[in-house]
């Protein structure tokens, strides 16, 4: 019976210390053996993401200013896999300058095929404080050690490379966008929001902490890319100062309870996508949906056509435009103010609202109406 117990001890002592420290792979060349600051960064790291889910017990980890400042201070955080450790490869640790070190992360995932990929490369930052180490957002080291500029406007805090102009016109429209959007939603931005800019979107993904990122590679468009934190009031962009979509995303943060199929259709609605109105990528869709209605049957499994369109970018819009059409502004207003459609699902709106079910007519029929490409969506220019 004894030892019994003791097995049973043993492998619930097992169980405990491994469950205390997420795993990851580390590289060869990475030196744990000789290198005692390697391994300590190491060890931080792995406790940090056995917690990192519950920011009361993950804060102690972070350094101070980061966390006072930011609601999530962790700006990695939506897009980690903190369970999943063990797909991630510790690819190295460089010294920054004097105790401040970059940690370098290889994200991988397997496809339905089997097959393993690249998800994405990150930094975080490691600050040495006292005789442990605090982690940091490679965001912020970025910025200083590019030595970004800044201009604040009446809504926005624009933060651009050295060496570059926001071109005073162009700052104008954005914060007449941001107003406009208040207005019509009746809802008031209760801080400024941070705008990060980059020339590109390799640039503009390196500012966030990104070697690789999906998307921020791409042979048709090297403007295309931005990202919105609504928790944190940040935006990410280009340098030209208004980014109408991007700009338009602040619906996230003044309507957080509404249907997120509304809100980004709104988005690209009024704001287009790759610097394109909808009417152009419903001229390019168009044609393959009609060859192809199967895609219809699983509308949400179709979340890729090009490296220029994103179907459910059009699918939304168009659904917000038949709103419009059908029953006016106010009817959206009141929707996207609806928390119980907060994670409806676009054929759950269409068939809760209009009762429609027959999704491959719906689509074809509507989106038939601006085939040509000339003709805008009535409701393209509600917030200018």
């Amino acid at each position: 019976m004894k030892s019994i117990l003791k097995s049973i001890f043993f492998i619930l002592l097992i169980t405990l210390v491994t469950e205390a420290r997420a795993q990851f792979q580390v590289n060869v060349s990475v030196d744990t053996v000789h290198n005692p600051v390697n391994k300590q960064i190491i060890a931080v790291l792995e406790d940090y993401f056995k917690v990192a889910r519950k920011d009361s017990l993950a804060q102690k980890f972070w350094i101070e200013d980061e966390v006072r400042m930011l609601k999530t201070f962790d700006l990695l955080k939506d897009i980690y896999s903190y369970t999943r450790s063990k797909d991630c490869i510790i690819l190295g640790i460089a010294k920054e300058k004097e105790d401040v070190f970059r940690i370098k992360l290889m994200h991988e995932s397997i496809g339905t095929d089997g097959k393993k990929t690249v998800y994405f490369i990150c930094s975080y930052i490691f600050y040495k404080n006292g005789d442990s180490y605090r982690i940091g957002n490679a965001l912020f080291w970025q910025l200083k050690a590019d030595q970004y500029q800044q201009l604040a406007s009446k809504n926005i805090i624009y933060h651009f490379p050295r060496n570059s102009q926001l071109p005073a016109q162009n700052i104008k429209l954005a914060n007449r966008l941001l107003d406009n959007l208040q207005t019509f939603l009746g809802k008031k931005l209760d801080k400024k929001i941070d705008f990060y800019s980059a020339e590109d979107c390799v640039n503009l993904y390196r500012l966030r902490g990104f070697d690789y990122y999906p998307g921020t590679m791409s042979s048709v468009t090297k403007h295309g890319c931005g990202y919105t934190d609504a928790r944190n009031y940040l935006m990410y962009g280009n340098n030209s100062g208004y980014q109408k979509h991007e700009l338009l995303r602040s619906v996230l943060i003044l309507c957080p309870d509404g249907a997120a199929v509304l809100k980004d259709g709104l988005v690209n609605l009024c704001g287009g996508s790759i610097g394109k109105p909808t009417a152009y990528h419903i001229k390019k869709l168009l044609p393959y949906l009609r060859n192809n209605p199967g895609v219809f049957k699983n509308i949400d499994d179709f979340y890729f056509f090009d490296e220029e369109t994103v179907p459910s970018f059009v699918f939304n819009a168009v659904l917000v435009h038949y709103i419009l059409k059908k029953d006016g502004p106010e009817k959206l207003k009141s929707l996207l103010k609806d928390p119980t459609l907060k994670y409806a699902t676009l054929p759950e709106l269409l068939e809760q609202l209009y009762q429609i079910k027959d999704l491959s007519g719906f689509f074809l029929t509507e989106m038939a109406k601006y085939e040509d490409g000339n003709k805008k969506l009535e409701f393209e220019t509600l917030l200018d």
